[in-house]
């Protein structure tokens, strides 16, 4: 999971986007989930995201698998 202990994570920005508002539509109407993004004052473009007081363990049943094509093979991975 990308979060604020991770050391470098290089991704294109529409990569970025696209993942973390995938997540944010399946959590935004669970009130029991705390999902943050901030965004560039600027820019409007999305920044950090993270889970704000919600464990890895009460989201892993409301997401799907993370896909990812690389050189046209299809990785994915659990969550």
């Amino acid at each position: 999971m990308i979060d604020s202990g991770t050391t470098l994570v290089l991704l294109p920005y529409k990569v970025y986007e696209g993942l973390m508002m995938g997540i944010a539509k399946k959590v935004k109407k669970d009130p029991t989930v705390s999902f943050v993004c901030t965004r560039d004052g600027k820019t409007n473009d999305l920044g950090a995201c993270y889970f704000n007081n919600t464990r890895c363990v009460d989201i892993t049943d409301k997401l799907e698998p993370m896909r990812f094509i690389f050189g046209g093979i299809v990785y994915e991975i659990k969550i």
